[in-house]
């Protein structure tokens, strides 16, 4: 009997047990399933790719238009601000030349003047050598003076002013100008004079000795050729013959001066040229194609001082040839040499500004 109890208690006993956990397997599925999700992560990134690769590229697109539309814009800049550039040069050299025409209207109204006999006698003496100026020459030397005009600061500012050699003595140095558009080596007087007895005048500047000038040229004893006299402009063209070293130099001289008033001075600018002349003086005298000529370039600076006005000179001289650097070799005897029209034209400025200065003074 307690056999078959204890068969049948371990039969029981020995019923199904529960299955036992194989975490390796369990590992590898859990695995698995991740990577199924992956693959299909994966592939909806791939189809995504493969979508956009087939669709055009908007970035692309408008990253191109933008910089293709900063490159008109750039190009465009360029080219306005270059034709503002020329449009200021154009409008500067139009009103030289509304300027010159101005003159040349003035010129062309005294003459209508003259010929209709709406003029007096006096008049008539004073504008009768007027009339034969060469526009050309004019032209040239009003656009030289212009420019000159606009150098004025870079020129008579950086003189040093306050020695006193200024004040007793005409000081000649040499300056690196500029002649035709190249470099130029130049001879350069200065003067600075003091006038008590004048006045500046706002708005109308040194009226006296501009006046004065006038009156200088008109009674000129030299052969005047050509003679104009305007409110803020003068010109004249005339011969004379002056002596150095024994011999007579005979010269033609050509002279624009044009004064520019400013609300607290006066700049006169003036242009003239020196050429030597051949053969005998009168109304026949030929300019041989190698004379020599000196070109100069001149400042005149008047401003009011504590007691009458201050005057401050700069005048450029530049020597050479009409023709050839060699032709002074080829001059006659009746020529004048080079160094003899330079040392003359360096004379005659310092002479006839410094005599024209004392006069003023006595007035």
């Amino acid at each position: 009997m307690m056999t078959e109890r204890a068969a049948t208690h371990g039969a029981m006993s020995m019923g199904p047990r529960a299955p036992v956990k194989n975490l390796s397997r369990e590992r590898m599925q859990a695995e698995l399933r991740n990577l199924r999700t992956l693959a299909v992560e994966l592939e909806r990134e791939r189809n995504e790719l493969m979508e956009r690769a087939r669709a055009p590229d908007t970035n692309k697109g408008v990253n191109a238009l933008v910089e293709a539309c900063r490159g008109i814009v750039n190009s465009e800049y360029e080219r306005r601000k270059q034709a503002e550039e020329l449009n200021a040069r154009l409008r500067e050299k139009l009103d030289e030349h509304i300027a010159v025409i101005e003159r040349l209207k003035e010129l062309i109204d005294q003459r209508s003047r003259i010929d209709g006999g709406g003029s007096t006698d006096g008049e008539k003496s004073q504008d009768s050598r007027h009339l034969r100026f060469e526009n050309g020459l004019i032209r040239e030397f009003l656009n030289d003076v212009h420019v000159g005009y606009r150098m004025t600061d870079s020129i008579v500012d950086t003189v040093d002013w306050d020695g006193e050699s200024h004040h007793r003595s005409w000081r000649v140095d040499t300056r690196m100008g500029r002649c035709n558009g190249r470099p130029q080596r130049v001879l350069e007087i200065q003067k600075q004079f003091k006038d008590p007895v004048s006045s500046f005048v706002h708005g109308e500047g040194d009226l006296k000795s501009w006046r004065y000038l006038a009156q200088y040229f008109q009674s000129s004893p030299f052969s005047v050729d050509e003679l104009i006299i305007q409110e803020d402009m003068m010109a004249i063209r005339y011969r004379r013959v002056y002596s150095y070293r024994g011999r007579d130099i005979r010269v033609s001289i050509s002279w624009v001066i044009e004064r520019f008033v400013e609300a607290n001075r006066e700049v006169r600018v003036w242009r003239i040229k020196v050429v030597g002349l051949g053969g005998v003086d009168g109304e026949n005298a030929m300019i041989d194609k190698t004379a020599p000529f000196v070109d100069v370039v001149g400042w005149l600076v008047v401003q009011p001082a504590e007691q009458g006005v201050v005057t401050r000179i700069c005048a450029h001289l530049v020597p050479g040839f009409l023709c050839s650097e060699d032709a002074e070799t080829a001059q006659d005897e009746s020529s004048p040499h080079l160094g003899d029209l330079v040392s003359y034209v360096l004379q005659s400025l310092q002479m006839d500004i410094s005599r024209a200065n004392d006069q003023l003074a006595k007035k």
